[in-house]
This record gives C-alpha cells, sequence and structure tokens, in this order.
C-alpha cells in the first residue's frame, strides 16, 4: 500500500472511544442483568479478548473482573496491547 494512504488510515480513528467512569457503560457492558457480557456468557462464551486493553482504566478492570468471573470462573481474560516498536533496535534491524 502506498505509504501516503497508510499514513491517512493510521490516522483515521475507526473504534468508538469508550468512556470508561460511566455507570452506563458500565452497566450495559457487563452489570446489568441483560448487558451484553451476561448475553454472550449465556449465548456460550467461555472467555473474553479486550483489544486496547491499556487505553482502560485500572478501576474498570477491578470492577468487571467479579463480573466476568461469575459468568464462567475459569474463563480467560485477555487484554490486547500493542506497542509502537519501530524505534527499539531489534524492530530495526533487517531479518531478510
Amino acid at each position: 500500500m502506498h505509504e501516503r494512504v497508510l499514513q491517512r488510515l493510521v490516522r483515521v480513528r475507526l473504534l468508538a472511544v469508550l468512556k470508561d467512569d460511566s455507570s452506563a457503560a458500565r452497566d450495559f457492558i457487563y452489570r446489568a442483568n441483560s448487558s451484553v457480557m451476561k448475553t454472550w456468557y449465556a449465548a456460550g462464551t467461555s472467555g473474553w479478548r479486550f483489544d486496547v486493553a491499556d487505553e482502560i482504566s485500572h478501576n474498570w478492570w477491578h470492577d468487571l473482573r467479579p463480573y466476568a468471573k461469575a459468568g464462567k470462573s475459569t474463563g480467560p481474560l485477555v487484554g490486547e496491547v500493542w506497542y509502537d516498536a519501530s524505534s527499539t533496535s531489534s524492530a530495526t534491524s533487517s531479518t531478510r
């Protein structure tokens, strides 16, 4: 892909930004009886993978965990975090 087009794509926010201090957001996602989390556990989900986990507060994760484990105590909770490693020596060395 042409570098200029790629740079434009990188600058576009494609995902909504979660307001993790919002009680309404927490209720909708995991606290309420009809929450997203409880709905998916009822459908057979066994665990959760969270994108951009480092962009959510520690308080959010601390609050969410008991609800997640109540749905499936052995279910995995996986947070995805990507850092820009382009400035590290291992990322800039050639392996070709």
